[in-house]
């Protein structure tokens, strides 16, 4: 017998494929996380826009349709090492995934991690990789695809952080290496000819060091960066940041509008003495996940509006909000103001995953 239940925020299911008419009695916005130990098929659009879908547990799962997860903005981990096909945008806008096997994907479909957070990809099967599989994923450090015969440079369009790909097994390749590519040792004499060469390196995470803290502690002058995070005391408007995943300001108290309006890759911000916030200081910052500052207080037009997995705020301290602060969140759940007496006008516009917001509020 089929089981389709949802027991405080775990949908549990026990059949072998899954489609939205099998779900359509569910209310998405209350999972979090799916059981499905026989699930191998999933059909089209199943879990398309399940913004508060955390982690999926799907060891037998071989197939996902077209869309099958797309905008599943908060999804961070699927687990299950079997898949086999992965249709057009199957993963797409998945901007919190980061754990996901791939090792036996033998065909995926055209977009099917665009727009993604993907930091690595290890494949043993696919031939073949499709037009823009992995487009618009600055997060990506390397790709690894050994079996692979054919290759498009438009599949890693707009991968910005990219470091190499392994691909030794390549003798045919479409478009150019506008992006300067490296390619490893041990690549195709094909992929040889059209990158340059580097040797596979172990790829750190990037989280913040006492190292850069202590030394920048001790000259206010000092800026250091160690594995793609920069610490300095006071923001630089004569700094490039758009390289970084990590920034860490020990001193700043004010962030100005558009402070890092190139900074794609941002992971993180440590800022503890920051008090202020002008407009726009975080638009669009994708990838946002932590912003760190015990001292918040105000917080100007838009200033973290497009940020879509940033669910890591401390704002306990905030007594100013102003309109469009959070616009467009798909990460926020439960938000605590304890210092703010108004929220005004679209503040949490489009915020599909927010549930409550808690204060002593005179007019909202």
């Amino acid at each position: 017998k089929n089981i389709t239940q949802l027991i405080n925020n775990t949908l549990f299911y026990t059949s072998t494929s899954v489609s939205p008419q099998i779900l359509e009695k569910i209310e998405k916005s209350k999972v979090f996380y799916i059981v499905a130990p026989f699930l191998e098929i999933v059909e089209d659009d199943t879990f398309n826009v399940w913004h508060n879908l955390i982690y999926a547990f799907l060891p037998k799962l071989r197939r996902v349709g077209k869309r099958g997860f797309q905008l599943c903005s908060s999804l961070k981990e699927v687990c299950g090492g079997k898949i086999t096909d992965i249709l057009e945008e199957g993963f797409d806008n998945c901007y919190s995934l980061t754990k996901i096997d791939l090792q036996n994907v033998e065909f995926f479909g055209d977009c099917a991690f665009q727009d993604g957070a993907l930091q690595t990809v290890v494949n043993n099967k696919c031939k073949v990789l499709q037009k823009f599989v992995f487009r618009n994923c600055p997060q990506m450090q390397s790709l690894e695809f050994s079996a692979l015969t054919k290759f498009a440079f438009s599949s890693i369009d707009g991968c910005k952080g990219i470091e190499y790909l392994r691909l030794p097994n390549v003798v045919k390749i479409d478009g150019k290496n506008w992006q300067k590519v490296k390619a490893t040792n041990d690549s195709s004499a094909m992929m040889k000819k059209l990158c340059k060469l580097t040797e596979k390196v172990n790829l750190q995470e990037f989280k913040p060091c006492i190292q850069g803290i202590q030394s920048t502690q001790k000259d206010e002058l000092l800026h250091v960066v160690i594995n793609k995070v920069t610490y300095s005391q006071q923001l630089s408007l004569h700094q490039d940041y758009k390289h970084y995943k990590g920034i860490v300001l020990l001193e700043a108290t004010i962030i100005p509008t558009n402070a890092f309006s190139q900074t794609d890759l941002l992971i993180f911000f440590i800022g503890p003495k920051v008090k202020q916030l002008e407009e726009e200081a975080f638009q669009f910052k994708y990838f946002l996940r932590k912003f760190y500052s015990t001292c918040l207080t105000r917080l100007g037009s838009g200033c973290f509006s497009y940020c879509f997995v940033l669910c890591e705020i401390d704002l306990s301290n905030a007594t100013q909000l102003s309109n469009r602060c959070f616009e467009a969140n798909c990460a926020l759940c439960n938000v605590n103001l304890n210092a703010c007496t108004n929220i005004p006008s679209q503040c949490f516009k489009n915020c599909e995953s927010l549930h409550q917001v808690k204060g002593p509020f005179e007019s909202v």
